[in-house]
Parts: C-alpha cells; sequence; structure tokens
C-alpha cells in the first residue's frame, strides 16, 4: 500500500471489458485510505456505473484481524460500511 499525500485515497477499479475505463462500463472499485504511513487503512468496495459482478461471488479478505467484505451475489448489500484496520496487512480480492 502506498500513502498519497495529496488525496489520502487509492481506487483500484476492475472492468470486464479492455476499454472499460474509458467507456463508463459498469466498476467495481477498492479503495483505501492510509491515516498516515504505518498506521491504520480503511478500506471498503463499491459499484459505479452499475453492477458488473452482479451474479458472481465478491470477497475482499485481509490477513491478521481485518473483517472481510463478502458480496456473495456481486451486488453490494444495502449496508456496506468502510471497515479499519491495520496497514501492515495484506489484502486479496476474490472475484469468482
Amino acid at each position: 500500500m502506498r500513502y498519497d499525500t495529496r488525496t489520502r485515497s487509492i481506487y483500484i477499479k476492475i472492468t470486464r471489458g479492455v476499454n472499460g475505463l474509458y467507456d463508463y462500463s459498469s466498476q467495481l472499485n477498492f479503495a483505501y485510505a492510509l491515516d498516515q504511513p504505518g498506521g491504520t487503512v480503511y478500506y471498503g468496495i463499491s459499484d459505479v456505473f452499475g453492477d458488473p459482478l452482479a451474479g458472481h461471488s465478491v470477497v475482499l479478505t485481509g490477513t491478521g484481524n481485518c473483517l472481510a467484505i463478502n458480496w456473495p451475489t456481486g451486488v453490494a448489500p444495502s449496508s456496506n460500511p468502510t471497515k479499519a484496520c491495520p496497514s501492515t496487512n495484506d489484502f486479496y480480492c476474490m472475484l469468482c
């Protein structure tokens, strides 16, 4: 993970199409923000412009005591809070 001094937030955008970022295709965004290098990381996933993985499982897990985010149907649940854990942990996103 890296710390962005300007925005503090990093977005990793996933689309199903080759040019999905440029043609406004639906996106799954993994976002995180570090409060300071070596501190706490705040993380979450969200859909933009639709639900690109509807019908498929989406799971974001972290090592250690990080709480998982699980979308069994590929669509965000009605409650989709941001999570927090130490930034020394790793994250894995499984798209099935």
